[in-house]
């Protein structure tokens, strides 16, 4: 991909991530329950699961839109419609079913997680981004060894 082509990457709320965090979250209160913990431990527990798993689902549907404009500068656009410029870090994350891409910002020193399924993206948009994901990391591969 050159220069001057972007890519842009809009996200929808991914229901495999959702019904999962449903699962573990279900899973964690069942638990609980079948536990001989004392009563009060958890009813602090179960709120306290509850608001982890409300938390997520925030969590998981903050970033809307990411625009690759080139190497390695991207734009991210969150759900409340600031946006900021970031770039990739090393710890992006690429399989078959699952994608994570961790950016940190150019304004703050924070780090934005973007978790990228299936039913999250175009099925050809997040295609592209593992194949360009995939050559920007052999291009690094590749200069790290010549030493530059």
């Amino acid at each position: 991909m050159s220069d001057n082509e972007q890519l842009i990457i809009e996200i929808k709320p991914s229901r495999q991530l959702l019904y999962l965090l449903f699962l573990i979250h279900g899973l964690a209160i069942m638990a609980l329950g079948l536990l001989t913990i004392p009563w009060l431990i958890a009813s602090v527990a179960i709120p306290a699961l509850v608001f982890n798993l409300n938390y997520y689902i925030r969590k998981t549907c903050e970033v809307v839109r990411i625009v690759a404009k080139s190497d390695n500068e991207w734009r991210i656009q969150k759900s409340d419609g600031s946006h900021f410029n970031a770039c990739l870090t090393g710890k992006t994350y690429i399989s078959d079913c699952l994608t994570i891409l961790v950016f940190a910002s150019y304004e703050n020193s924070s780090a934005t997680y973007v978790h990228l399924l299936s039913d999250s993206v175009e099925a050809t948009v997040l295609s592209q981004l593992k194949l360009r994901l995939k050559v920007s990391s052999q291009e690094f591969k590749l200069a790290a060894a010549d030493g530059s």
